[in-house]
Protein backbone atom coordinates (compact mmCIF):
# COMPACT_ATOMS: atom_id res chain seq x y z
CA UNK A 1 0.00 0.00 0.00
CA UNK A 2 1.33 3.44 -0.94
CA UNK A 3 0.76 6.09 1.73
CA UNK A 4 1.30 9.80 2.19
CA UNK A 5 2.99 10.55 5.54
CA UNK A 6 3.25 13.92 7.27
CA UNK A 7 3.03 15.33 10.78
CA UNK A 8 0.10 17.27 12.25
CA UNK A 9 -0.46 19.84 13.59
CA UNK A 10 -0.46 21.95 11.58
CA UNK A 11 -3.25 20.31 9.64
CA UNK A 12 -3.44 20.39 5.82
CA UNK A 13 -5.02 23.51 4.34
CA UNK A 14 -8.12 23.28 2.18
CA UNK A 15 -7.90 25.22 -1.10
CA UNK A 16 -10.78 24.39 -3.44
CA UNK A 17 -13.11 21.55 -4.42
CA UNK A 18 -15.63 20.76 -7.12
CA UNK A 19 -17.53 18.12 -9.04
CA UNK A 20 -17.10 17.17 -12.69
CA UNK A 21 -18.53 14.72 -15.22
CA UNK A 22 -16.57 13.36 -18.15
CA UNK A 23 -18.90 12.05 -20.89
CA UNK A 24 -18.18 8.65 -22.38
CA UNK A 25 -15.14 8.90 -24.66
CA UNK A 26 -13.58 11.85 -22.80
CA UNK A 27 -10.49 11.73 -20.59
CA UNK A 28 -8.67 13.91 -18.07
CA UNK A 29 -6.53 16.70 -19.52
CA UNK A 30 -2.75 16.87 -19.01
CA UNK A 31 -1.51 19.19 -16.27
CA UNK A 32 1.06 19.65 -13.48
CA UNK A 33 -0.13 21.24 -10.19
CA UNK A 34 1.88 22.37 -7.17
CA UNK A 35 -0.88 21.17 -4.80
CA UNK A 36 -2.37 17.82 -3.76
CA UNK A 37 -5.44 16.68 -5.71
CA UNK A 38 -7.81 14.17 -4.09
CA UNK A 39 -10.17 12.48 -6.56
CA UNK A 40 -13.27 10.58 -5.42
CA UNK A 41 -15.35 8.83 -8.10
CA UNK A 42 -19.12 8.76 -7.64
CA UNK A 43 -20.05 6.99 -10.90
CA UNK A 44 -18.11 5.30 -13.69
CA UNK A 45 -14.34 4.81 -13.90
CA UNK A 46 -11.59 7.37 -14.18
CA UNK A 47 -8.37 6.28 -15.87
CA UNK A 48 -5.40 8.35 -14.72
CA UNK A 49 -1.63 8.41 -15.11
CA UNK A 50 0.83 10.10 -12.72
CA UNK A 51 4.24 10.29 -14.37
CA UNK A 52 4.73 6.63 -15.34
CA UNK A 53 2.23 5.07 -12.92
CA UNK A 54 -1.29 4.15 -14.12
CA UNK A 55 -4.51 4.00 -12.08
CA UNK A 56 -8.12 3.07 -12.69
CA UNK A 57 -10.45 4.59 -10.10
CA UNK A 58 -13.96 3.12 -9.98
CA UNK A 59 -17.17 4.17 -8.26
CA UNK A 60 -16.67 4.55 -4.50
CA UNK A 61 -12.88 4.66 -4.90
CA UNK A 62 -10.42 7.49 -4.43
CA UNK A 63 -6.87 8.36 -5.34
CA UNK A 64 -4.47 11.12 -4.33
CA UNK A 65 -2.37 12.88 -6.95
CA UNK A 66 0.89 14.39 -5.70
CA UNK A 67 2.11 17.93 -6.38
CA UNK A 68 4.69 18.71 -9.08
CA UNK A 69 3.99 15.53 -11.04
CA UNK A 70 2.47 15.25 -14.51
CA UNK A 71 -1.14 14.04 -14.44
CA UNK A 72 -3.03 12.99 -17.52
CA UNK A 73 -5.91 10.74 -18.51
CA UNK A 74 -4.64 7.25 -19.35
CA UNK A 75 -7.51 6.56 -21.75
CA UNK A 76 -11.08 7.73 -22.41
CA UNK A 77 -13.89 6.86 -20.01
CA UNK A 78 -15.97 3.80 -20.91
CA UNK A 79 -19.14 5.53 -19.63
CA UNK A 80 -20.23 8.88 -18.24
CA UNK A 81 -17.97 9.33 -15.20
CA UNK A 82 -18.73 11.69 -12.31
CA UNK A 83 -16.13 12.50 -9.69
CA UNK A 84 -15.29 14.99 -6.95
CA UNK A 85 -11.94 16.77 -6.73
CA UNK A 86 -10.31 18.53 -3.81
CA UNK A 87 -7.12 20.58 -3.75
CA UNK A 88 -5.11 21.06 -0.55
CA UNK A 89 -1.61 21.80 0.63
CA UNK A 90 0.58 20.46 3.44
CA UNK A 91 2.90 22.66 5.45
CA UNK A 92 6.35 21.16 5.89
CA UNK A 93 7.77 17.92 4.56
CA UNK A 94 5.80 14.89 3.40
CA UNK A 95 6.84 11.38 2.39
CA UNK A 96 5.27 9.19 -0.26
CA UNK A 97 6.21 5.59 0.55
CA UNK A 98 5.22 1.96 0.17
CA UNK A 99 4.19 -0.02 3.27
CA UNK A 100 4.26 -3.81 3.26
CA UNK A 101 2.07 -4.29 6.33
CA UNK A 102 -1.03 -2.66 7.78
CA UNK A 103 -1.16 0.73 9.47
CA UNK A 104 -1.93 0.79 13.19
CA UNK A 105 -3.02 3.69 15.38
CA UNK A 106 0.27 3.25 17.23
CA UNK A 107 1.94 4.44 13.99
CA UNK A 108 -0.33 7.49 13.86
CA UNK A 109 -0.51 8.81 17.43
CA UNK A 110 2.93 10.10 18.41
CA UNK A 111 2.09 12.21 21.46
CA UNK A 112 -1.07 12.51 23.52
CA UNK A 113 -2.25 16.04 24.22
CA UNK A 114 -2.01 17.82 27.56
CA UNK A 115 -3.41 21.09 28.87
CA UNK A 116 -0.41 22.92 27.42
CA UNK A 117 0.64 20.73 24.46
CA UNK A 118 -1.45 19.48 21.53
CA UNK A 119 -1.72 15.85 20.53
CA UNK A 120 0.69 15.12 17.70
CA UNK A 121 0.19 12.64 14.87
CA UNK A 122 2.10 11.15 11.97
CA UNK A 123 -0.68 10.71 9.42
CA UNK A 124 -0.49 7.71 7.09
CA UNK A 125 -3.05 8.32 4.35
CA UNK A 126 -3.45 5.63 1.72
CA UNK A 127 -3.14 7.14 -1.74
CA UNK A 128 -5.61 4.77 -3.36
CA UNK A 129 -8.53 2.76 -2.03
CA UNK A 130 -12.24 2.17 -1.70
CA UNK A 131 -14.07 4.19 0.96
CA UNK A 132 -15.89 2.29 3.69
CA UNK A 133 -18.87 4.66 3.72
CA UNK A 134 -19.51 6.18 0.30
CA UNK A 135 -22.48 8.20 1.55
CA UNK A 136 -20.39 9.95 4.21
CA UNK A 137 -17.71 11.00 1.73
CA UNK A 138 -20.33 12.14 -0.78
CA UNK A 139 -22.16 14.24 1.82
CA UNK A 140 -18.95 15.93 2.95
CA UNK A 141 -17.89 16.77 -0.59
CA UNK A 142 -21.35 18.16 -1.34
CA UNK A 143 -21.18 20.37 1.76
CA UNK A 144 -17.83 21.73 0.61
CA UNK A 145 -19.14 22.51 -2.87
CA UNK A 146 -22.29 24.23 -1.56
CA UNK A 147 -20.13 26.61 0.46
CA UNK A 148 -18.04 27.50 -2.61
CA UNK A 149 -20.73 29.98 -3.65
CA UNK A 150 -20.67 31.82 -0.33
CA UNK A 151 -18.67 35.00 0.24
CA UNK A 152 -18.97 34.63 4.01
CA UNK A 153 -15.72 34.33 5.95
CA UNK A 154 -17.54 32.05 8.38
CA UNK A 155 -18.46 29.66 5.57
CA UNK A 156 -14.85 29.61 4.36
CA UNK A 157 -13.79 28.58 7.87
CA UNK A 158 -16.50 25.90 7.82
CA UNK A 159 -14.93 24.47 4.67
CA UNK A 160 -11.62 23.98 6.49
CA UNK A 161 -13.50 22.22 9.33
CA UNK A 162 -15.29 19.90 6.87
CA UNK A 163 -11.99 19.13 5.15
CA UNK A 164 -10.47 18.19 8.52
CA UNK A 165 -13.39 15.75 9.00
CA UNK A 166 -12.54 14.24 5.61
CA UNK A 167 -8.92 13.83 6.74
CA UNK A 168 -10.10 12.01 9.89
CA UNK A 169 -12.33 9.64 7.88
CA UNK A 170 -9.51 9.11 5.40
CA UNK A 171 -7.03 8.22 8.16
CA UNK A 172 -9.58 5.91 9.82
CA UNK A 173 -10.09 4.14 6.50
CA UNK A 174 -6.32 3.78 6.05
CA UNK A 175 -5.95 2.03 9.43
CA UNK A 176 -6.87 -1.60 8.92
CA UNK A 177 -7.55 -3.34 12.20
CA UNK A 178 -7.76 -7.11 12.57
CA UNK A 179 -11.05 -8.12 14.16
CA UNK A 180 -9.21 -10.00 16.91
CA UNK A 181 -7.31 -6.87 17.99
CA UNK A 182 -10.52 -4.85 18.16
CA UNK A 183 -12.24 -7.61 20.14
CA UNK A 184 -9.45 -7.93 22.71
CA UNK A 185 -9.23 -4.16 23.09
CA UNK A 186 -12.98 -3.87 23.65
CA UNK A 187 -12.83 -6.55 26.33
CA UNK A 188 -9.88 -4.82 28.03
CA UNK A 189 -11.66 -1.45 28.03
CA UNK A 190 -14.75 -2.97 29.62
CA UNK A 191 -12.62 -4.29 32.48
CA UNK A 192 -10.81 -0.98 32.90
CA UNK A 193 -14.03 1.05 32.89
CA UNK A 194 -15.51 -1.19 35.58
CA UNK A 195 -12.42 -1.53 37.80
CA UNK A 196 -10.51 1.75 37.31
CA UNK A 197 -11.01 2.65 41.00
CA UNK A 198 -9.26 -0.55 42.11
CA UNK A 199 -5.60 0.34 42.88
CA UNK A 200 -4.55 -3.24 42.03
CA UNK A 201 -5.73 -2.90 38.42
CA UNK A 202 -2.79 -3.69 36.14
CA UNK A 203 -1.84 -5.42 32.92
CA UNK A 204 -1.40 -8.62 34.91
CA UNK A 205 -4.93 -8.18 36.27
CA UNK A 206 -6.27 -7.78 32.72
CA UNK A 207 -4.37 -10.87 31.63
CA UNK A 208 -5.81 -12.95 34.46
CA UNK A 209 -9.36 -11.69 33.87
CA UNK A 210 -9.40 -11.97 30.07
CA UNK A 211 -7.22 -15.10 29.81
CA UNK A 212 -4.89 -13.47 27.29
CA UNK A 213 -1.14 -13.02 27.67
CA UNK A 214 -0.27 -9.51 28.88
CA UNK A 215 2.01 -8.90 25.87
CA UNK A 216 -0.84 -9.80 23.50
CA UNK A 217 -3.24 -7.38 25.24
CA UNK A 218 -0.61 -4.65 25.01
CA UNK A 219 -0.06 -5.27 21.28
CA UNK A 220 -3.80 -5.22 20.58
CA UNK A 221 -4.38 -1.98 22.49
CA UNK A 222 -1.38 -0.26 20.89
CA UNK A 223 -2.59 -1.32 17.46
CA UNK A 224 -6.16 -0.20 18.07
CA UNK A 225 -5.76 2.87 20.31
CA UNK A 226 -2.12 3.83 19.92
CA UNK A 227 -1.43 3.43 23.65
CA UNK A 228 -0.55 0.70 26.14
CA UNK A 229 -2.95 -0.60 28.82
CA UNK A 230 -1.11 1.38 31.51
CA UNK A 231 -1.33 4.57 29.46
CA UNK A 232 -5.04 4.05 28.90
CA UNK A 233 -5.67 3.29 32.60
CA UNK A 234 -3.92 6.53 33.52
CA UNK A 235 -5.85 8.51 30.90
CA UNK A 236 -9.19 7.09 32.04
CA UNK A 237 -8.48 7.66 35.72
CA UNK A 238 -7.41 11.24 35.08
CA UNK A 239 -10.59 11.91 33.10
CA UNK A 240 -12.64 10.70 36.08
CA UNK A 241 -10.54 12.79 38.46
CA UNK A 242 -11.04 15.92 36.34
CA UNK A 243 -14.81 15.58 36.60
CA UNK A 244 -14.56 15.33 40.38
CA UNK A 245 -12.20 18.30 40.59
CA UNK A 246 -14.69 20.43 38.67
CA UNK A 247 -17.82 19.31 40.45
CA UNK A 248 -17.09 19.66 44.18
CA UNK A 249 -14.74 20.36 47.03
CA UNK A 250 -13.51 16.83 47.63
CA UNK A 251 -9.86 16.84 48.62
CA UNK A 252 -7.22 15.93 46.06
CA UNK A 253 -6.14 13.00 48.22
CA UNK A 254 -9.69 11.62 48.40
CA UNK A 255 -10.13 12.03 44.65
CA UNK A 256 -6.83 10.25 44.02
CA UNK A 257 -7.99 7.25 46.09
CA UNK A 258 -11.42 7.19 44.45
CA UNK A 259 -9.88 6.80 40.99
CA UNK A 260 -7.36 4.11 41.96
CA UNK A 261 -4.28 5.99 43.18
CA UNK A 262 -3.20 5.14 46.72
CA UNK A 263 -0.34 7.65 46.65
CA UNK A 264 -1.39 11.30 46.26
CA UNK A 265 2.07 12.34 45.07
CA UNK A 266 2.05 9.70 42.33
CA UNK A 267 -1.46 10.79 41.31
CA UNK A 268 -0.25 14.38 41.00
CA UNK A 269 2.72 13.32 38.87
CA UNK A 270 0.51 11.31 36.51
CA UNK A 271 -2.06 14.13 36.36
CA UNK A 272 0.64 16.66 35.45
CA UNK A 273 2.08 14.32 32.82
CA UNK A 274 -1.34 13.86 31.18
CA UNK A 275 -2.73 17.40 31.54
CA UNK A 276 0.36 19.56 31.83
CA UNK A 277 -0.70 21.12 35.17
CA UNK A 278 -1.27 19.91 38.73
CA UNK A 279 -4.70 18.79 40.05
CA UNK A 280 -4.79 21.78 42.40
CA UNK A 281 -4.07 24.25 39.57
CA UNK A 282 -6.69 22.53 37.43
CA UNK A 283 -9.30 23.09 40.11
CA UNK A 284 -8.16 26.66 40.88
CA UNK A 285 -8.34 27.76 37.27
CA UNK A 286 -11.91 26.50 37.00
CA UNK A 287 -11.15 24.68 33.78
CA UNK A 288 -14.13 23.48 31.73
CA UNK A 289 -13.19 20.80 29.22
Amino acid sequence: MTVLCFQVPPYPTYIKSGKATFPKGHQHFKRTFHVFDLLFVEKGTLYMKEDDEAFSVGAGEYMLLLPNKEHVGLRPCDEDTTFYWLHFEVEGEFIDKWLEGDIAWADVLKQTGTFTEPARFQLHLSRYGKVMNKETFTDEFERLIQLNESYSSIDKMKQQAIFTDIIVHWQNHSVRLPTSAEKVTEEALNVIHNLYSDPTLSVAHLSKTLLYHSDYITRCMKRTLGMTPVQYIHQYRIQKAKSMLKEGNTSVQAIAKSVGFEDRAYFSRVFRKVEGISPRDYRTMGIRR
